[in-house]
């Protein structure tokens, strides 16, 4: 089909300090961060939502330098987790947020009402959460860093168990 172009996505896994991890990543960057225990999972989840032809490729060599930084994070000696990143999909507002996320300083934390504010969009707080909730690249995208108003929690798509060991791997809990 003239026009058409195939989408070469790499993908690998690991295991960490929080399970096993799954990754993707176009030439660009980072498209996809999944804590699950099953690659066939892994790959339903990153189609699902993508258009066009995919090719799939394991390749822990592609992705080498993503790993090992994530392997130094969750030893506590990366804090630096500004990889680039390719957002395959999202609305214009989801992307604004998880843009701001990565603004949010390792070991802080913010509220979703600040990250409403922080992109002019004051009274998007419940807008805001839905679009952290739905973060396709969780850590390198820091969606663990937000919090409620009211110092809670809040929620999260890993399970709040996992948000408190990320916290943790911070010093923030």
């Amino acid at each position: 089909m003239e026009g058409s172009h195939v989408i070469e996505i790499f993908y690998s896994s690991f295991e960490s300090k929080i399970g096993r991890i799954f990754i993707a990543a176009t030439k660009n960057g980072l498209c996809r961060l999944c804590l699950c225990n099953k690659e066939n999972i892994f790959l339903k989840e990153l189609k699902d939502g993508l258009k066009g032809e995919i090719e799939f490729n394991k390749s822990f060599t592609h992705l080498e330098q993503y790993i090992n930084i994530l392997r130094s994070y969750f030893q506590k000696k990366e804090k630096n987790l500004h990889l680039p990143v390719e957002f395959l999909f999202g609305t214009k507002f989801q992307k604004k947020v998880w843009m701001a996320l990565r603004k949010i300083p390792y070991g802080e934390t913010r509220s979703y009402n600040f990250i409403a504010k922080s992109i002019s969009k004051n009274r998007a707080s419940r807008a805001v959460g839905n679009a952290v909730g739905n973060n396709p690249i969780p850590i390198i995208i820091p969606c663990h860093r937000v919090i409620r108003k009211n110092g809670n929690l809040g929620g999260f798509a890993l399970g709040i168990e996992i948000k408190k060991k990320l916290l943790k791997v911070e010093s923030q809990l």
